[in-house]
């Protein structure tokens, strides 16, 4: 009974008697380039933190990749499953919309290959040894254009 108890506590299901307010989870939503931990930084992120041999490296790489796998396949299968009906479809209604529908689908499976292949190669072989991440020259431009209308917006204030 102990142990249950520990069980659900740790996995945040409220124990009885307490209204039935779950425990606040550990996962928040947080501001945008803000992230809980490591594994839900950017890949960049990642390597700027971490990466400090090559092994290491190839590991953090091939981590993220795989982390997107599962998403990006799911979402081309839908997508490819949308198509599906059409393959159905009989008459002249069949033969207009059949190579359309059969292009698409082989297109997105690989596309898909491709992506799941292709992009980890890449990653390994174009992303610098070293990361730092810098903001692009536009958002550094905006920043300086929103700070001097601030500042002017102030001193007229005042």
């Amino acid at each position: 009974m102990r142990r249950l108890a520990k069980q659900q506590r740790s996995a945040g299901v409220p124990p009885a008697g307490s209204g039935g307010i779950p425990a606040a989870s550990s996962k928040r939503l947080l501001p945008v380039g803000q992230t809980n931990s490591e594994q839900d930084a950017p890949i960049t992120r990642r390597l700027e933190a971490c990466a400090t041999s090559e092994a290491e490296r190839q590991q953090i790489i091939q981590s993220a990749c795989l982390e997107v796998a599962r998403p990006v396949a799911f979402g081309v299968g839908i997508i490819m499953i949308v198509f599906l009906p059409i393959l159905t479809l009989e008459g002249i209604e069949g033969k207009m919309f059949k190579p359309m529908a059969l292009t698409l689908i082989f297109a997105l499976l690989g596309s898909l290959i491709l992506a799941l292949t292709l992009t980890p190669v890449l990653a390994s072989l174009f992303l610098p040894k070293q990361v730092k991440e810098t903001e692009p020259w536009l958002v550094r431009l905006a920043h300086r254009l929103t700070n001097r209308r601030w500042a002017s917006r102030c001193a007229f204030a005042s």
